[in-house]
């Protein structure tokens, strides 16, 4: 259960500076109440969660499916191209650069109805990058895609104040 007990902001404001703890409490105070008491299961799930707004694609509240999916290919091809020329995306655990493809955009694209999915989308190298590996599954038979296993990943991601725990599949090449 939540353990409930007030936040000292003096003491805050005191020991990181004047404007950090200004961002600090802006920042948490969606979570807060008035005596500045929190949930700490909530709070400790926020610490480690990669935040995303919501507003980062620059696309409108309640736009079209289209716009968000148009915007998020941006950010999907810029991580492609800084993958491939010297800034690569690299899951911990697996110690190996993620590549962006045509063939993981199409699969992202088919289970796509979802404008929460597409705003993660400018905080995908972080997600990668502070996720854990949770399962990897080799490949019973040779593949044409040549893909020889499949790795599922998670963090922790709080999207519009609302936290959730996401889920992605990199598959492995032979490459």
């Amino acid at each position: 259960g939540a353990l409930n007990r007030p936040m000292d902001f003096d003491a805050v404001r005191e020991a990181i500076g004047e404007k950090d703890a200004d961002a600090l409490l802006e920042r948490h105070a969606g979570i807060m109440d008035e005596n500045g008491t929190g949930d700490p299961e909530f709070l400790a799930f926020r610490s480690k969660a990669v935040i995303v707004r919501g507003n980062e694609l620059g696309v409108p509240e309640g736009a079209d499916i289209r716009e968000y999916i148009a915007a998020a290919k941006k950010y999907h091809d810029a991580l492609k191209y800084e993958s491939e020329h010297g800034k690569p995306v690299v899951q911990p655990q697996l110690k190996r650069s993620v590549r962006f493809s045509g063939k993981g955009w199409r699969k992202n694209l088919s289970n796509g109805a979802n404008p929460e999915k597409w705003m993660m989308f400018p905080k995908l190298r972080e997600i990668i990058e502070s996720s854990t590996l949770i399962h990897s599954e080799k490949v019973n038979k040779p593949r044409k895609d040549g893909f020889t296993c499949f790795h599922w990943v998670e963090n922790q991601v709080e999207i519009s104040g609302n936290p959730r725990r996401v889920g992605l599949m990199l598959a492995e090449d032979r490459d």
